[in-house]
């Protein structure tokens, strides 16, 4: 399996073992729909569940109280890897000086 970003491969392996790499790494909550989300958290997705927000965060902890270690999925092997990928990115963009 791989998984490509603007034509490039940004992660490659089998299905299992991707998801396997994620063991203990992802995390789920249920908050208020209206309550904000923590920016320190890597969201990995958020979507309506019962009237409540369910939040699935990326993190090595645990990132918040309430917050219940799950088992991570392909979905979860998706989207951190194009989180990873936008991280990268962002730390190797060069900025512009101008001449004044």
């Amino acid at each position: 399996m791989a998984i490509l970003q603007k034509g490039q491969i940004v992660r490659q392996g089998s299905p299992l073992g991707l998801v396997s790499e994620l063991t203990s790494q992802v995390w789920a909550k249920q908050i208020d729909r209206k309550a904000e989300i923590n920016p320190n958290w890597t969201v990995i997705s958020a979507r309506m569940l019962k009237g409540k927000r369910s939040v699935r965060v990326w993190s090595e902890t645990c990132p918040a109280k309430g917050f219940e270690q799950v088992e991570p999925d392909l979905n979860d092997v998706y989207f951190t890897a194009l989180l990873n990928q936008e991280s990268e990115q962002s730390t190797m963009a060069v900025p512009i000086s101008t001449v004044a």
